[in-house]
């Protein structure tokens, strides 16, 4: 089945919901499914928002034209916003200083999501790699959180050993539905992608990327 990767647009938020509606964390989930999930705020509005302004990625059956998953990245205003780097002064264990970097050269890894039936294969591999790609055209540091408590996502483990990121702390946040959750803070600066870039792996990736998947 071929797929393509395109940059979103506004009528794409709709089928975004369902995507991370399917995959949403949910206390009632086992603990297979709670690894292939996040804990997000789900709205139409604020995908309509990301779409408007920060860089949204999506992936699609090149013939159907269905969505099957997507990528988001925050850029320094939305980040602003909503007051990620202000979190970061309460990152435990932290080996690195992120209030010492240029806040308008910083985008975070916000969410990638995907069917279930589409996101045990190379498909988050080759969103996310498209993601890193673009990102790194712009800026020169990029960071993520990956939950490692109670239940670890492990889906995101993969792109993240293999593009060359480091875990730089954790933080921890309370619901109400989940007590306390702890996320791994991630970090990755363009130097290091473009070292990445020179592997032979990852420059197959990169021919595969030139049309259908």
């Amino acid at each position: 089945m071929g797929m393509r990767i395109r940059d979103a647009v506004p009528g794409d938020a709709a089928p975004l919901v369902e995507i991370a509606s399917s995959v949403r964390l949910r206390a009632s989930m086992d603990a297979e499914q709670q690894k292939q999930g996040f804990l997000i705020d789900i709205s139409l509005e604020q995908y309509r928002y990301f779409i408007a302004n920060d860089h949204v990625l999506v992936m699609e059956e090149s013939k159907s034209r269905r969505l099957v998953g997507f990528l988001v990245i925050l850029g320094p205003r939305t980040m602003a916003a909503t007051g990620i780097l202000e979190k970061a002064e309460h990152i435990g264990g932290a080996t690195l200083n992120i209030q010492e970097l240029d806040p308008e050269a910083c985008a975070y890894w916000e969410q990638i999501a995907f069917l279930p039936r589409y996101a045990k294969g190379l498909y988050p591999v080759y969103l996310g790699f498209t993601g890193l790609r673009q990102a790194f055209l712009k800026y020169e540091h990029l960071f993520g959180a990956v939950v490692s408590r109670p239940i670890p996502n492990l889906a995101p483990r993969r792109l993240l050993d293999a593009m060359g990121w480091r875990s730089v702390g954790w933080i921890d946040q309370d619901y109400p539905a989940h007590g306390r959750v702890r996320y791994d803070v991630y970090y990755l600066n363009r130097s290091e992608f473009e070292k990445r870039l020179q592997k032979p792996a990852v420059k197959h990736l990169e021919e595969r990327l030139g049309g259908d998947i």
